[in-house]
C-alpha cells in the first residue's frame, strides 16, 4: 500500500487513465491517488488549486507581454518605413 508523503496515511487509488501519444510503443498510464486523511487531502487540493491558478495568471501575463512586445516591434517598423 502506498503512503502519503505528507502525513503517512494510506493512499486510495481514485482513477487510472491509459492512453497512447504519438509513436509511443507502449501506452502511458496515469494513476490518481487521494490521501485517506481528509484534512491532508483538503490541504493538498487547496495547494493544487492555488498552483494551477498562479500558473494560469503567469501564462496570461506572458501572453500580454508578448502582444505588447509585438505591437512595439510593429510600431518601430512603421516608423522606419515612414522615414
Amino acid at each position: 500500500m502506498l503512503k502519503c508523503n505528507v502525513c503517512g496515511c494510506d493512499l486510495i487509488l481514485m482513477e487510472v487513465m491509459t492512453h497512447t501519444i504519438g509513436n509511443n510503443f507502449s501506452p502511458i498510464t496515469k494513476n490518481t491517488y487521494h490521501c485517506s486523511n481528509e484534512v491532508c487531502q483538503k490541504d493538498t487540493d487547496e495547494k493544487t488549486a492555488k498552483r494551477i491558478k498562479l500558473k494560469k495568471e503567469q501564462e496570461d501575463a506572458q501572453a500580454i507581454r508578448k502582444q505588447e512586445s509585438l505591437a512595439k516591434t510593429l510600431e518601430s517598423k512603421k516608423v522606419l518605413t515612414v522615414m
